[in-house]
């Protein structure tokens, strides 16, 4: 909404360094800045190690690892 109804032009960051220096009281009041992004844009990963799997049979055991990309 800032960059199409006023034209700002500077990144998240900075809007986000601006408002904690210009009101320190909005810091502690327990609110949250919410940045929406369009999709593909940004990413989310998880990796897990050693996840022990049941193969092809049953009592077939074996230990795999785990990455996930969202």
């Amino acid at each position: 909404m800032l960059r199409e109804f006023h034209k700002y032009e500077l990144s998240y960051d900075a809007l986000r360094r601006y408002v904690r220096k210009r009101y320190p009281e909005y810091k502690n009041s327990r609110r949250y800045i919410r940045a929406i992004t369009p999709p593909g844009v940004l990413g989310q990963t998880d990796w897990k190690e050693e996840v022990e799997v049941q193969m092809l049979r049953p009592g077939r055991w074996v230990k795999m690892n785990f990455f996930v990309l969202s």
